[in-house]
Formats: C-alpha cells, sequence, structure tokens
C-alpha cells in the first residue's frame, strides 16, 4: 500500500513539474501600454512590443524609461505564443 501511495506521489509531481516546464518554454516578449491625456483631457493608449516594428528589445528598454521619466501612466507585461 505505501509503494503504490509512494508511486503515485512520484508520478504526479514527475507530471505536475512537465506541465510547469512547457509553460516555461513559451516565447514571450515585453509590451508596455503607455496612457497619454491630450490639452483636451482625451486619453489615448498607445501600446507597442519587442519586435513592432523591428523595435529591439534596448529600444524597447528606452521607451519605457522615456515616458515613465516624463511621467505618463506606463503598464508593462508579456504577450506570449
Amino acid at each position: 500500500m505505501k509503494k503504490n501511495f509512494f508511486q503515485i506521489v512520484m508520478g504526479s509531481l514527475a507530471l505536475a513539474l512537465g506541465f510547469t516546464s512547457c509553460k516555461k518554454d513559451k516565447n514571450c516578449i515585453d509590451c508596455a501600454t503607455v496612457t497619454l491625456t491630450d490639452d483636451d483631457g482625451v486619453k489615448y493608449t498607445d501600446t507597442v512590443c519587442v519586435g513592432d516594428d523591428d523595435l529591439t528589445q534596448a529600444e524597447f528598454n528606452d521607451y519605457v524609461a522615456y515616458y515613465k521619466d516624463l511621467g505618463y501612466d506606463i503598464k508593462t507585461s508579456k504577450k506570449c505564443d
């Protein structure tokens, strides 16, 4: 009885680790959404992701830092395949 229970627990653990490793293998890219407000108080949002119009990771980081320095509301996320 103990041997079967141990095998079930170890099998469940192996399956759980296998499923989590599959999730880590997804191809994810960074995205940022900037909320801009014009002079009339109208809000606009602009979302950019690494790879959009050949945007590199370094350019993306500069983009995020620039708008954060200006005090804009910016939210970062990841988009996965």
